[in-house]
């Protein structure tokens, strides 16, 4: 789908078929580029795959304006999400002060993401850890200690802040980063410029950009204009919304949770027993 399916759709809905009329080519671009950014927040979908080199000791990289993080993989490995507050154990109220994580004195590596000026004694575990090489070895299981502040020998966790994503422990050398997440899509410029939605999108994006018209009349009658809309836009988006959020693609149905219930119940009929129910 390009740009120019969803202009013409909309004037068909505003009954302006005119490109010479009430609304250019251009206006109705700009409105597109605002509808697309609610359109891929309220439905979280397309998703996209961001990579990059990672550079030595360098512990944090600026992302393009993302909306969520799902997952990110250093040299495939995938690290556990984190907050800088859990990594300092504000949590727990440990306040990590490196006293008691094999980290003291600290010393901050040129490249960490934390506060200038870190050096000495008293300094927290997360951001005077050593480089690593990735993927980082480590004897944990599952479930990964992530409500845990950090020291050394942790599974290397990631946390997203203020634009960008940061690495612990950084890392010492070349690697693939890779993230999975919901990226604000690009402004589209040109009628032939590709669209990241499917064509189920196009009502949806068009109904959008048909209510900001609606919104922008002065006329009589406008505010019914503007209504009838924004039930369309809203029509529209249930049913993607719907779609979207059960969809698994090719995952197998998970298998039914056992519980130890003595009893079942299907519908109106429920019968007792012993050892597993299946509810």
């Amino acid at each position: 789908m390009v740009l120019q399916d969803v202009i013409t759709l909309t004037r068909q809905l505003i009954n302006d078929t005119n490109t010479g009329g009430r609304w250019s080519n251009t206006a109705l671009t700009n409105l597109y580029n605002q509808a697309q950014q609610e359109v891929i927040r309220d439905v979280e979908f397309p998703r996209a795959r961001l990579t990059t080199s990672t550079v030595l000791n360098q512990q944090e990289y600026p992302t393009p304006e993302l909306i969520d993080v799902y997952r990110v993989y250093v040299a495939g490995q995938l690290l556990v999400p984190t907050t800088k507050q859990v990594l300092e154990g504000h949590q727990t109220q440990d306040y990590d002060q490196g006293l008691y994580t094999g980290n003291e004195p600290g010393t901050q590596t040129p490249g960490s993401g934390g506060p200038p000026g870190t050096q000495g004694s008293f300094t927290p575990a997360w951001n005077t850890q050593t480089p690593l090489a990735y993927p980082v070895s480590n004897d944990w299981g599952a479930p990964a200690p992530d409500a845990q502040m950090w020291f050394t020998g942790q599974r290397p966790r990631y946390y997203w802040e203020s634009g960008v994503i940061g690495l612990v422990p950084a890392p010492a050398g070349v690697y693939t980063l890779c993230v999975d997440c919901l990226a604000v899509p690009d402004d589209a410029v040109n009628l032939t410029d590709f669209l990241i939605f499917p064509a189920s999108f196009k009502r949806a994006l068009a109904w959008y950009v048909v209510m900001q018209c609606r919104a922008a009349d002065d006329t009589q009658g406008a505010e019914a204009k503007v209504q009838m809309a924004t039930q369309m836009y809203e029509r529209t988006m249930r049913k993607l919304r719907t779609d979207y959020q059960r969809y698994d693609g090719d995952q197998p149905r998970m298998p039914k949770l056992r519980t130890y219930r003595t009893g079942r119940q299907l519908g109106n009929n429920r019968w007792g027993g012993t050892g597993w129910g299946e509810w």
